[in-house]
């Protein structure tokens, strides 16, 4: 039954220990519920303090001091940010911007390299033009040799005339065979018709065994093109058979001819 003391307290009998409760404190079991126990106390827990968010949970004063803190850190980062956009925007200007004194000298330059330019393509035009001259020249001086046809040399003294006799301006191209070797047969059919399209050029055909050569070149050499200018060789090419084999065809050699310099293009030739 409440007392008026159970009454001012909040009638918390449901606190006190029973009767039974007792009994189990006097068997020496430690009481569980020593004493009056706070349930207000002990189902309360400290929240954790919140984690700023960029707006002040605090109005007192350390709510204040840290709101000053965060907006002068926030007003200096875009301070230095500005002063960086300043420091570039200058170093541009100052690259590109240019006194009146250097925008003369500048366009004086540039006007001496136009000048200089024309000069050089003036000089390119006057040393095309004397190139084409000049071999207009050379080429006519050769038209007025014709040939065309492939000369059959029986000795070897007439080897030796054929090529020192010959004007200096003419190129001299013989063909080096023996009967029955490899690839000579399709060479020499080839150089018959090429002699008749090149007929500014001598062509010429030789036995190796007329000409004094080895048994080692008649055998393995052939079929070989020598070509002679003003008494000098200036081409010289063995063992053609590796190369072309039996099949020889007509335009092989010519292509040949061009590439290695012997012959100039048709294109290159006078026309009649």
């Amino acid at each position: 039954m409440a007392t008026l003391e159970d009454k001012l307290l909040g009638e918390k009998l449901e606190y006190y220990c029973s009767s039974s409760e007792d009994e189990e404190c006097n068997s020496g079991d430690e009481c569980k519920t020593d004493g009056l126990v706070d349930k207000s106390t002990s189902t309360q827990e400290k929240s954790a303090p919140l984690p700023w968010s960029g707006s002040a949970t605090n109005t007192g004063p350390k709510g204040v001091v840290q709101d000053y803190i965060a907006y002068k850190s926030y007003h200096k980062q875009i301070h230095e940010q500005k002063e960086m956009e300043l420091i570039a925007l200058s170093k541009k200007l100052t690259l590109s911007c240019q006194t009146e004194a250097e925008v003369e000298a500048a366009k004086a330059a540039q006007e001496k390299d136009d000048m200089f330019a024309e000069l050089l393509e003036e000089d390119d035009e006057f040393l095309k033009e004397y190139t084409k001259l000049k071999l207009k020249e050379f080429l006519e001086a050769k038209s007025r040799y014709s040939f065309g046809e492939l000369i059959e040399v029986e000795t070897s003294d007439q080897f030796l005339k054929e090529i020192d006799n010959e004007k200096p301006e003419v190129t001299v191209v013989f063909l080096i065979y023996e009967r029955g070797a490899a690839g000579c047969d399709g060479m020499i059919s080839a150089f018959k018709f090429i002699a008749k399209e090149y007929p500014n050029t001598k062509f010429c055909s030789i036995r190796a065994s007329i000409a004094g050569l080895s048994y080692n070149f008649k055998t393995k050499g052939v079929p070989a093109i020598n070509a002679y200018k003003n008494g000098q060789i200036i081409a010289n090419f063995v063992q053609l058979f590796q190369e072309f084999g039996n099949e020889v065809h007509p335009g092989d050699i010519e292509n040949f001819l061009i590439e290695t310099g012997i012959l100039n293009e048709k294109s290159l030739l006078p026309t009649k």
